[in-house]
């Protein structure tokens, strides 16, 4: 599943939850641990435990919320920075 997610980030740490044998444990990750859990995972959608919508392996539940598909990922075109033009150097 390729979807576009935003953690939340409470003190400088994302909150999730981890399955611990039959238990659930709460725990917090700084950011780019939680991204990286995401990132080499199998990422899927979850309403099991509300406020953790990012399910990471059926075993992390992550806080944050999955974007809407219909926004884009990058900016219109019409709206992206101009690039600077190639030129060529040299005597006229």
């Amino acid at each position: 599943m390729s979807q576009n997610y935003t953690l939340k980030i409470e003190s400088g740490k994302v909150p999730y939850l981890m399955c611990a044998g039959k238990d659930m444990v709460r725990a917090a990750a700084n950011p780019d641990t939680a991204h990286w859990m995401i990132g080499h995972g199998k990422v899927t959608s979850s309403d099991e435990f509300p406020g953790y919508p990012i399910c990471v392996d059926d075993k992390w539940f992550i806080a944050g919320a999955f974007e809407d598909a219909e926004e884009p990922v990058t900016k219109p075109e019409d709206e992206a920075p101009e690039k600077p033009k190639a030129g060529k150097k040299g005597k006229k």
